[in-house]
């Protein structure tokens, strides 16, 4: 893509925040200066206040009109404050921003240029973790093992994986990646099953994959996660571990459909509770339990994802796992 090409780009960053003063009070002025960079009119950034209390609202009216700011009545989660900003984007290409993440002021073109594919779903940025010797999140795989889904994210290994040139991945992480709006509201966007948080960005990229659109990998793109700064002030350490351990059952009985895979799952599950989980931690029984009681939502939304599918499990698997692109 030519520099012209990249000034003709416009993109929409939507950032949802709740009590997220101090955090937007750091790190949004350089994602404006970001914007600033891209030097087009009618770029815009959205602030999804969902509902805080501790003076977001008048903080926000201070960054006069580099920002749109929308105020939701309550705390509606992240799924639903993040899907009604894409619904008011003005543009086709929007980039989805924690208010915990720091940018570099670069950190848009290269993003933009995943989506000259016609394919493209969603390009996640090279997202580095200070807090933990700079790792990098972003890099995922997916495999079954052990009779359930395993989200590999194999830069934060021993080895520190690293991938020097794009490629694609498992998923576009909700808190720095950029999605193809029309794809994105195709497919519902983020579901609400999967409140309050957790699994709802790799829910909608895995079923992304399943219609054939391609999740890539930009290492080019780099941004900072000071991750969870909002989560863990919010919630206690054992209810975020419950919440990920029920949204995986989730995902796993509403997406996965190799009948392998279903089967060795089911059976495992029914040997567990014969045995009454022994050896199993007892968060992760109660997440079972907690997944159970959403049985019918999810057999529900199963129903529209089989019959839609273009690729199956074992195709995903292969071809998400960091293929380069040429």
């Amino acid at each position: 893509m030519t520099s012209e090409d990249e000034m003709k780009r416009q993109v929409s960053i939507v950032i949802p925040s709740y009590n997220g003063k101090e955090l937007l009070s750091k790190f949004l002025p350089g994602v404006i200066t970001a914007m600033e960079r891209i030097r087009r009119d009618n770029n815009e950034i959205i602030i999804i206040d969902n509902g805080s209390t501790d003076g977001t609202g008048e903080f926000l009216k201070g960054m006069g009109k580099s920002v749109t700011v929308i105020t939701l009545k309550g705390n509606s989660g992240f799924a639903r404050a993040c899907n009604l900003g894409i619904e008011i984007a003005k543009h086709d290409i929007v980039i989805l921003l924690n208010n915990d993440v720091e940018v570099r002021e670069d950190f848009i073109y290269p993003l933009l240029e995943g989506f000259d594919r016609d394919d493209t779903f969603a390009v996640v940025a090279r997202s580095l973790l200070p807090h933990a010797d700079m790792r990098n999140e972003s890099i995922t795989i997916g495999s079954f093992e052990e009779e359930r889904f395993q989200l590999l994210r194999l830069g934060l290994g021993d080895e520190k994986i690293e991938h020097a040139q794009t490629c694609t991945n498992l998923y576009a992480a909700g808190g720095f990646s950029a999605f193809h709006k029309e794809k994105f509201l195709k497919l519902g966007g983020f579901d609400s099953l999967y409140f309050p948080f957790y699994w709802e960005d790799v829910d909608i990229s895995y079923r992304a994959w399943k219609m054939g659109w391609r999740i890539i990998y930009e290492p080019r793109s780099v941004v900072y996660h000071h991750s969870h700064g909002t989560i863990s002030r919010e919630y206690l350490p054992e209810y975020i571990d419950l919440i990920y351990m029920r949204n995986r059952y989730l995902f796993i009985w509403r997406n996965l459909n190799d009948e392998k895979i279903i089967k060795a799952h089911a059976e495992n599950l029914l040997q567990q509770e014969k045995s009454g989980w022994e050896g199993k931690n007892s968060l992760e029984r109660k997440a079972f339990f907690e997944a159970f009681r959403k049985i019918r939502d999810v057999m529900a939304r199963r129903e529209s994802i089989v019959q839609e599918s273009r690729l199956m499990d074992e195709e995903i698997l292969k071809i998400s796992a960091n293929m380069r692109l040429e």
